[in-house]
């Protein structure tokens, strides 16, 4: 799979893995894969910051740049990750897809945690004027 964005955040949850790779130029990228998944890593952020809950990914920081790598399991399938002005967060899901939470690396003894709840959308209010529609 290959994925190209522009704008806004990604947030892709993986069952079964796959050669991947994500590029962002303005948004978080936020990927979730299977506890068991085997895969090498390969992401870079310019202006952001990498957070891997897999201990076997290892991350490199500096002033303007993350960079993460490393291989979890078998190492069979290759995940590159790019981001320019952004976040990358590799989360471990159990076997029904919810986070695994607990202490740090995502481990919880098994046990996954609650899944995370997406945030309700915010409801716009109605236009003080009436809005006429244009010839354009």
């Amino acid at each position: 799979m290959r994925l190209q964005n522009e704008n806004g955040g990604i947030e892709i949850s993986m069952r079964s893995l796959g050669n991947v790779q994500i590029d962002s130029r303005n948004g978080a990228i936020n990927l979730s894969v299977p506890e068991r998944a085997g895969f090498h890593i390969d992401a870079r952020t310019r202006d952001g910051e990498i957070q891997s809950d897999f201990p076997e990914v290892k991350v490199d920081r500096s002033d303007r740049e993350s960079k993460a790598s490393g291989s979890v399991g078998n190492g069979s399938s290759h995940i590159v990750l790019n981001n320019e002005h952004d976040g990358i967060e590799i989360r471990r899901t159990s076997r029904n897809g919810a986070p695994t939470e607990g202490i740090p690396g995502g481990i919880s003894g098994g046990i996954p945690g609650p899944p995370k709840l997406p945030k309700p959308g915010r409801t716009l209010p109605p236009p003080k004027t009436k809005v006429e529609p244009t010839e354009n």
